[in-house]
């Protein structure tokens, strides 16, 4: 009997936690055996700034030039002249964007650790952080946001993160 509570409340736990978490594309259980792991070098990564204008948590696949644009301003978080936007292959190439969205101070960040190609899609793992109670840190709105280049995943993208801190 006790057997069947705990399963009944991890079901709900997890029934829960992923209705709180944003996704690109369908949440998938099983995507079916590892074709490939990807892990970020300098040169992937193209943008990684605590001022971005992104509001809200944002989890994306960018896969053409004009949405690139677009989401290169909002990386640059209003910058006047933005910097030059990174070229794009997007034959080959698709831009990760994840973004925190607006936080009250320094000392948050998000980051792409990995991306995992399976039979059936492709998974991006990524870790957000946030300051301890007795960090010092800056008195200021940030919103965190890193953009990675990638070889083009399948499809469906589904975004997993894990947070460090408190």
């Amino acid at each position: 009997m006790n057997l069947r509570i705990a399963a009944a409340g991890a079901a709900a736990a997890v029934m829960i936690c992923a209705g709180c978490r944003e996704v690109a594309g369908p949440v998938a259980t099983d995507l079916g055996s590892r074709a490939s792991v990807w892990l970020p070098d300098s040169t992937a990564i193209l943008a990684h700034s605590d001022f971005s204008s992104y509001g809200t948590a944002t989890r994306t696949v960018v896969s053409d030039a004009v949405t690139w644009a677009l989401a290169w301003n909002r990386i640059c978080g209003g910058v006047q002249p933005p910097p030059p936007k990174p070229a794009v292959d997007f034959g080959a190439e698709r831009v990760l964007v994840v973004a925190l969205g607006q936080r009250y101070s320094g000392g948050f960040d998000i980051h792409v650790d990995s991306v995992v190609q399976f039979q059936s899609g492709t998974r991006v793992y990524l870790t957000t952080s946030s300051p301890g109670s007795n960090a010092i840190t800056i008195a200021v709105l940030t919103a965190p946001v890193q953009a990675v280049r990638v070889p083009a995943p399948r499809e469906p993208v589904v975004f997993e993160e894990r947070h460090v801190g408190p």
